[in-house]
C-alpha cells in the first residue's frame, strides 16, 4: 500500500545505526542512510537492497562507543556524502528525515529547498530532561518513583540509605542508554558517582522492582498512539552493560505479562503523550517503566522524545505479523499520505503483542580491543552457533531455534572501544530471565557463543 503512496519519491534517512533501515525498507523507498557505524552486513544491505550507506566509521578501522554522542556528529562527518547523494536526483524527488532530530540536517535541507519530514529539534529538545517527565506525572496524577533531587558531593550515605533503601539509583537530568545512571550501595559507589557527576544535580530514588518495560508511541495531530510493550533489558553484566545501561528488548516476554500490566503501560503512555501534545510536541516518543514490586503498577522512569533502540525491532515484528507499523504510519501521515482517520482505525492494532527479541552485545574489555577474526553475519542455530544462511531481517529466521547476528558486524582488524556496541542478536524467542538485568539460559548460551566467535584481543 505505501509503495504506491510513495511512488516516485526517495528517502534519505539519518540515524545512529545503519541497520535501523531494515524492515522500514520494505514499506518505505529508502535510498540512502547516513549513520554512525559500519559493518560487514552493510555490504549486503547495499548489494541486495540498493540502499547507499554513508558511514561515520571507516571500514575495519575503529568501532566507537557512541553513548553520550549526539546525532550531529554523523551529519558533520557525512555532510559532503549526503550532498552528493541528494544532488544525484531532482530535489523534488527527495524526502529527508533524521531519527533523532538533527538541527543541522534541517538547516541543510532548508538552504537547498529540500523537504525535511520529522520532529524539529527545537520541538524535541525541551522534553529530554527527566524533570519534564516528573512534571507530566505530577500533572496527570500518575504513579511516580518517590525520590528527590540533590547533589552527591558531600552527601550523607547513611541518611540517604535510611530514606531510599540500602541500594538506590542516582540519575542526572540528561542521559542516554544509561550514561547518566549509577546505583549506589556503599561509600565507594557514592564517591565514584559524585566524581562522575560533579556538581550536577541528580534524582535519587529507591529500587522499585526487577522488571522494566518499554513502549514506542507517537503524537499525531495532537492525539497519542501507543505501541505494544516490551520487556527492556538493562544493566546485564553478561552483555557488558553498565548499571542501568541499555541491553536489549523482549517483545515475546511482554506478551506473557498480566494483561492488566500491559494495559496500564499503554494507558499511561497515551496520557503522557496527550500531555506532551498540549505542550507542543509532535512525533515519535517512548517511555520506560518499572513495575512496582509492591503495587504492581507501572512507574514511568524515562521519557525519550525520539526513535528508540527498540523501535526497529518493533517495525520488523509488526511487519512479520502482517500489520502496518506505528512508526511507518506516523511518517506517512507527516508526508501527507495517510490521514488521521486511518491511524485511528488502526489504534488497537498498534498495541497488539508481537514476537521478537534482541540483545545488544558490548565490547567485553575495559581496554581497546582488536577483532582478530572475521565473524560472519546472518542466521545461526541453537546455542552452538551453527551458521545456517545469510540473512538481514528477523523474518529470515525460520523457527525459534534460529537467531540473527547483524547490526554492524565489525570487520576483522577493527579496533573496538571499551563499552562500544559490538553486534546485536535477534530472535522470535524470549531472551530475558526472571529479572530485566538477567538472561534466560538459552539466550545466555547464545551470548557466550558469540563472544567466543569474536575472541577479541587487547590492542
Amino acid at each position: 500500500m505505501l509503495d504506491d503512496l510513495f511512488a516516485g519519491k526517495h528517502i534519505l534517512w539519518q540515524c545512529f545505526f545503519g541497520s535501523y533501515c531494515l524492515g522500514l525498507d520494505e514499506v518505505l523507498p529508502i535510498r540512502g542512510v547516513s549513520c554512525m557505524d559500519h559493518g560487514v552486513d552493510y555490504d549486503q544491505i547495499e548489494a541486495q537492497l540498493g540502499i547507499q550507506l554513508l558511514e561515520y566509521e571507516q571500514p575495519g578501522v575503529r568501532r566507537f562507543n557512541w553513548i553520550g554522542c549526539g546525532i550531529e556528529v554523523v551529519f558533520e562527518r557525512c555532510r559532503d556524502q549526503i550532498g552528493a547523494v541528494l544532488d544525484a536526483r531532482p530535489r523534488e524527488d527527495w524526502i529527508v528525515t533524521s531519527t533523532p532530530a538533527s538541527e543541522q540536517l534541517e538547516r541543510f535541507c532548508e538552504t537547498r529547498s529540500l523537504r525535511y519530514v520529522g520532529t524539529p529539534a527545537h520541538v524535541a529538545e525541551p522534553f529530554k530532561p527527566k524533570r519534564r517527565l516528573h512534571e507530566a506525572l505530577a500533572a496527570l496524577g500518575l504513579p511516580r518513583v518517590e525520590g528527590r533531587w540533590l547533589r552527591l558531593a558531600g552527601a550523607d550515605l547513611s541518611q540517604l540509605q535510611a530514606e531510599l533503601g540500602a541500594e538506590f539509583f542516582a540519575q542526572t537530568d540528561l542521559g542516554a542508554a544509561g550514561s547518566g545512571t549509577r546505583m549506589i550501595q556503599d561509600h565507594a559507589s557514592l564517591l565514584a558517582a559524585a566524581e562522575s557527576f560533579g556538581d550536577d544535580p541528580v534524582f535519587a530514588a529507591p529500587c522499585l522492582g526487577e522488571l522494566s518495560l518499554n513502549i514506542n508511541a507517537a503524537v499525531v495531530a495532537g492525539r497519542a498512539f501507543s505501541g505494544c510493550p516490551n520487556v527492556q533489558l538493562a544493566g546485564v553484566d553478561q552483555l557488558g552493560a553498565p548499571c542501568g545501561g541499555y541491553a536489549g528488548n523482549d517483545y515475546s516476554a511482554a506478551a506473557t505479562l498480566d494483561p492488566a500490566i500491559a494495559h496500564d503501560a499503554v494507558e499511561q503512555t497515551v496520557a503522557i503523550g496527550e500531555w506532551m501534545a498540549a505542550q507542543g510536541f509532535e512525533g515519535l516518543y517512548g517511555l520506560d517503566f518499572v513495575i512496582g514490586a509492591r503495587d504492581g503498577r507501572c512507574h514511568a522512569v524515562d521519557l525519550n522524545p525520539r526513535w528508540q533502540g527498540s523501535t526497529h525491532l518493533s517495525v520488523q515484528a509488526e511487519l512479520a505479523s502482517g500489520r502496518l507499523p506505528l512508526v511507518v504510519a506516523e511518517f506517512a501521515y507527516r508526508c501527507g499520505l495517510l490521514d488521521l482517520e486511518e491511524l485511528e482505525h488502526r489504534r488497537d492494532q498498534f498495541t497488539q503483542p508481537v514476537e521478537a527479541a534482541q540483545l545488544c552485545l558490548r565490547a567485553p574489555s575495559a581496554r581497546l580491543c582488536r577483532v582478530p577474526e572475521q565473524v560472519r553475519p546472518g542466521v545461526y542455530r541453537s546455542t552452538a552457533a551453527s551458521f545456517c544462511r545469510d540473512g538481514l531481517r528477523l523474518t529470515d529466521c525460520r523457527d525459534q531455534e534460529e537467531w540473527l547476528l547483524t547490526c554492524g558486524v565489525p570487520r576483522q582488524g577493527t579496533l573496538v572501544e571499551p563499552g562500544a556496541l559490538l553486534v546485536r542478536v535477534s530472535s522470535t524467542r524470549s531472551v530475558v530471565g526472571e529479572r530485566s538485568d538477567q538472561l534466560g539460559a538459552w539466550a545466555g548460551g547464545v551470548v557466550d557463543s558469540v563472544y567466543r566467535m569474536f575472541g577479541m584481543q587487547l590492542a
